[in-house]
């Protein structure tokens, strides 16, 4: 995809986990890696380079997840909500950076950024939603009337009974619309859905399951998660069980 070089992304990874007992969600377990080391593994795999990450979290959000030079920012206050986190993390992005459509002359400038994902930590298998959402931003070109301002995932029931949910934070965004959006913002407090409302948006069809994400420890067992001390737990039990076929071989 040839304008992925002009993508940027925010990564939400600073809630208070609630229904996980306040565990840091991102800090939960998958293969050899977080949750959060999921999302940005995804992420570069696409083609995102890293450089144009910005993860919203507290300062050690990154510890287990394989990557350790990313940009890691806070919103002001703490658990001042979504909103408030993407801007706070748009904010980082942006900074030295041009926005699309604006002028480039800011000294420190890395070139252009043309989109931006808004994506919550906690879908491990977001990849091909992410593609999903890409592959409708380059569908449409920068003419398509009237043009999108965003394109945000849509996961459709399927089964009897179920609803179709509107991913509010499996997004992409045109950045320069994006900053019309939270300018003169008090993002305190403010939904997703209500900074989605100023914008012009696409709705895109998520495969099945990109957006299946963790509230609850019931979900992170069903999605394959589990705590840092279970799995150290269960590595101790296999261990003491090679150890005693060792010796009783």
């Amino acid at each position: 995809m040839a304008f992925l070089s002009t993508v940027g992304a925010v990564v939400l990874a600073g809630g208070r986990s609630r229904r996980l007992d306040e565990f840091p969600k991102p800090l939960l377990r998958g293969g050899d890696t977080t949750l959060l080391g999921l999302t940005l593994r995804a992420l570069t795999d696409i083609g995102v380079a890293a450089d144009r990450i910005v993860v919203v979290g507290p300062p050690n959000v990154l510890t287990g997840s394989g990557f350790r030079d990313l940009t890691v920012v806070r919103e002001d206050p703490p658990f001042a909500g979504p909103v408030a986190g993407i801007a706070a993390g748009f904010e980082a992005l942006a900074a030295d950076v041009a926005l699309s459509g604006m002028a480039a002359a800011r000294g420190g400038q890395r070139g252009h950024l043309e989109f931006v994902l808004t994506l919550a930590c906690d879908m491990p298998n977001l990849e091909p939603g992410v593609r999903a959402l890409l592959d409708a931003a380059a569908a449409a070109g920068p003419a398509s009337p009237p043009a999108p301002e965003a394109w945000v995932g849509v996961s459709r029931a399927s089964a009897p009974g179920e609803e179709e949910r509107v991913e509010n934070l499996m997004s992409l965004h045109r950045a320069s619309a994006l900053a019309d959006a939270l300018r003169g913002l008090d993002p305190e407090g403010m939904s997703v859905r209500a900074l989605l409302s100023r914008l012009t948006v696409a709705h895109v069809d998520l495969p099945a399951g990109a957006a299946a994400d963790v509230d609850t420890w019931a979900d992170a067992e069903r999605l394959g998660l589990h705590s840092p001390q279970e799995k150290q737990a269960q590595d101790t039990e296999q261990v003491q069980g090679e150890q005693s076929q060792e010796r009783h071989g």
